[in-house]
């Protein structure tokens, strides 16, 4: 077992709105509806209950709203400004899982460590 659990994440509407501004290649559907069927998953810190689990969201959610965001645009200014909680939710479908377990022998890459 993994000392983190995991948070999936889908976009939702107000997403898709925000991707098609300015999107001047029309991909932004394409890409929204691959997003949606093929979600990103995060490993977060460990919770063991809703209590908890909202704890940990409350603490994470700029760096996944972020990651979010930067899927789409690397353009930090065209990100939504005053973002929130509550427009991270509104944002997103949130599933959250508190085991994670790893099958898999051999060690975990990570290619976005710092040293």
């Amino acid at each position: 077992m993994l000392n983190r659990s995991a948070v999936l994440l889908r976009p939702k509407q107000p997403f898709l709105d925000w991707m098609k501004q300015g999107d001047e290649q029309g991909l932004a559907a394409e890409v929204y509806a691959d997003a949606f069927e093929d979600p990103e998953i995060y490993l977060v810190p460990e919770f063991e209950d809703a209590a908890s689990r909202d704890r940990v969201l409350a603490r994470c959610w700029p760096r996944l709203f972020e990651r979010m965001l930067a899927a789409w645009s690397v353009e930090e200014s065209t990100w939504p400004p005053n973002r929130s909680l509550q427009m991270f939710r509104q944002w997103f479908e949130i599933q959250a899982f508190a085991l994670v377990a790893d099958v898999v022998t051999g060690a975990i890459q990570d290619d976005e460590r710092r040293p």
